[in-house]
């Protein structure tokens, strides 16, 4: 089963005394990132701007419909950091520039299952600590 945990780093939303709004938070709010397949740790990434990555995938997901293949280029990589390819109509393969070992073969379910609860929880967290929401950022999103 793939699941997507984060643990995201406080990190002040203030430059001096302003403070940062719009998409300069998408850079700002960040943390470790892992992707699992069952018990073992398919991705890990201490420094993920996690609020751009799940500004892309709620963009992917919920606004394009989540049936293209994704692929999650940062600000701060040159290359995509996470592929989600479709190989038929229920496969899909996962993969990373810096993946440990082979790549993830997933079924949609279990691939749409991962995000949706990331996503989900990630939203929870974003509304509690800033009383924002990944949707207001998922236009200004890259993807």
């Amino acid at each position: 089963m793939m699941k997507i945990e984060y643990t995201r780093r406080s990190r002040d939303a203030t430059r001096g005394n302003e403070v940062v709004e719009g998409t300069e938070l998408l850079y700002l709010i960040e943390g470790s990132l892992k992707v699992y397949s069952d018990i073992e740790c398919f991705f890990d990434d201490p420094y993920m701007n996690l609020l751009e990555f799940a500004a892309c995938l709620y963009k992917w997901l919920y606004i394009s419909g989540g049936v293209n293949d994704f692929a999650f280029e940062s600000v701060d990589h040159d290359e995509p950091i996470l592929v989600f390819k479709r190989i038929d109509k229920e496969k899909w393969v996962v993969d990373s520039i810096w993946r440990r070992g082979e790549a993830l073969l997933v079924t949609g379910h279990e691939l749409m299952s991962a995000i949706s609860e990331f996503l989900a929880r990630f939203d929870r967290d974003l509304h509690d600590e800033y009383g924002l929401a990944i949707e207001s950022f998922s236009q200004r999103a890259p993807y």
